[in-house]
């Protein structure tokens, strides 16, 4: 009699307690019922005003457009009791694309230039690349290690260094797919496997993707890997499997540390290369003539690049020539950056800069370096 005694004193008490709560306004759960025209507006108003400065602070960010398509149709399909309710659905899309259009008119109106079909390295091409740029990507999602260092173990030579990166990356998958299949929630997941897929279009038409391009993905590539391991532990019934379960995810919290580490080291080194190299660049800006030109010629590399973490000579300044421009307060001037082949086709009324011994100087075209 004592034990419920006890046990009916407290929750009676949390009865009042929560009671009081509801009666002055506190512990209110809105109900999604009640909700009125004006609160879903206000969602949806927000949810496109995010969309549109997703846009503006990079505009592979339409990556998202395909998810949030569905996730409309899903929802219209749901409320229109089974059928597609076309009419809402494209009411509800509109503001999207309109925010897309927007984006696409600024951006030309500013770059002067606007996404096309071709061959240069950020054309878009519809043929085998896009496969190749998927598979790629996909890669790149699961590697449980800087790509950086798999990348130029691969260069290297160093099968070994680069065997075990690759061994733990089919590892992690199989795990992960594996616990995918037996989770019970495996139609959910198939959902998120086909919004990792929407999140790389459309930059797997490129004819160059880097893994930068990824990122966009990973939030459902981290929900997979998630659900995935979560569901292997809990299969391990044994404290030992468990242990070993626990030990391996430790291990790839751990890995992943280190090579967003060493990523973000290299990134600061070029930064800190590329802002003493404008530094440099100001004195030779000023002694130029109105419309004057600068070429910039880049020393050959005895390795290539990668991506924006590994880059010799002057790629550090690539694509950012009329920001330069712009920085050092000289419009006018074009500034370009070319190898040694290129530059000796330019006329010579152009001042010609390359690097010695990682500072800028002269370059002659008829004698090469000095």
């Amino acid at each position: 009699m004592s034990w419920r005694l006890r046990a009916w004193t407290p929750s009676r008490r949390l009865a009042r307690r929560c009671s009081a709560a509801r009666r002055f306004g506190f512990s209110r759960r809105p109900d999604r019922r009640a909700r009125g025209p004006t609160d879903i507006s206000r969602g949806a108003t927000l949810a496109v005003v995010l969309f549109a400065i997703s846009l503006l602070c990079k505009e592979t960010a339409v990556s998202t457009l395909p998810s949030v398509l569905l996730i409309l149709a899903l929802r219209a399909r749901r409320r229109g009791n089974g059928g597609w309710p076309w009419l809402s659905l494209t009411l509800r899309a509109a503001p999207y694309f309109a925010a897309f259009a927007c984006y696409m008119m600024l951006r030309d109106a500013v770059i002067g230039s606007s996404p096309a079909l071709g061959t240069d390295r950020y054309d878009l091409h519809l043929g085998t690349n896009i496969f190749r740029n998927v598979g790629a990507m996909t890669a790149a999602a699961f590697v449980p290690a800087s790509s950086v260092d798999l990348i130029q173990a691969l260069r290297a030579g160093a099968i070994a260094r680069a065997g075990v990166v690759i061994a733990a990356s089919v590892i992690l998958l199989m795990m992960v797919a594996w616990g995918g299949f037996r989770s019970p929630r495996r139609l959910w997941l198939a959902g998120i496997v086909v919004g990792f897929g929407c999140a790389l279009f459309p930059v797997s038409a490129l004819n160059h993707v880097s893994e930068l391009y990824v990122y966009n993905a990973m939030p459902f590539a981290a929900v997979l890997i998630a659900v995935g391991l979560d569901s292997v532990l809990r299969e391990r019934r044994t404290l030992w499997g468990r242990a070993l379960v626990a030990s391996l995810i430790g291990l790839l919290v751990i890995s992943h540390i280190g090579a967003v580490q060493n990523k973000t080291t290299l990134m600061l080194r070029n930064g800190e290369r590329a802002s003493n190299l404008v530094e440099e660049l100001k004195p030779w800006m000023e002694r130029l003539p109105i419309g004057g030109r600068l070429i910039l010629v880049n020393p050959p590399a005895l390795e290539p690049d990668y991506s924006v973490y590994v880059m010799h000579g002057l790629n550090v300044l690539m694509e950012g020539e009329r920001g330069i421009a712009l920085l050092l307060d000289r419009p006018d001037i074009r500034i370009r950056i070319l190898s040694a082949e290129e530059a000796s086709l330019e006329p010579a009324d152009a001042v010609f800069l390359t690097l010695h011994d990682g500072r800028l100087g002269l370059f002659s075209r008829q004698k090469g370096d000095r």
